[in-house]
């Protein structure tokens, strides 16, 4: 199966995904995958492990695209420059401006203020409450899905119903 769940020998050559969106956002939580395992490390040192797999995701991820033929960059909010590139604002508008996709990784880079923070709001529990709130206030849709669900990454950028649509009416 390849990314968006599709088996690769029934995929033909030259078969393209029309996306619904734009841009899109594809947030992964590490704490998900983690389970209910609690390894009793300093909060501070296992935030910056949580960095370190987003960095290894995101490459193992950007490796994945390109093995499909997409041009992805990662971008890391830790500098680790002989792995990726750090996080330039105006770089990664201009990657994707370029119709590249960006992969971001590390969260915001300091300790207690990652991006996988379960947030308080609604008892949410899949964002943290800024990007949250980032997303209500600039009216940007967020659907929830389960990425181990096969071809629900598909549905998602296609715009077929999947998971759950979280929006602000205009």
């Amino acid at each position: 199966m390849d990314l968006l769940g599709d088996k690769k020998k029934e995929r033909q050559p030259g078969m393209t995904i029309t996306a619904k969106y734009k841009r899109i956002l594809l947030k992964l939580s590490g704490e998900a995958l983690m389970g209910d395992d609690s390894f009793g490390i300093n909060r501070a040192t296992a935030d910056y492990i949580g960095m370190l797999a987003t960095i290894m995701n995101a490459l193992a991820l950007q490796d994945a695209m390109r093995q499909a033929g997409l041009n992805a960059r990662v971008q890391s909010a830790l500098n680790i420059e002989q792995v990726v590139e750090p996080y330039i604002r105006n770089k990664a508008i201009r990657y994707l401006e370029e119709g590249k996709i960006v992969i971001f990784a590390a969260g915001t880079g300091n300790p207690f203020f990652t991006t996988d923070t379960a947030a308080a709001i609604k008892n949410l529990r899949v964002m943290d409450a800024t990007a949250f709130a980032l997303c209500r206030d600039q009216k940007l849709p967020i659907t929830v899905f389960s990425i181990l669900k096969a071809g629900a990454m598909k549905r998602v950028v296609t715009g077929e119903k999947e998971g759950t649509l979280v929006y602000v009416s205009a």
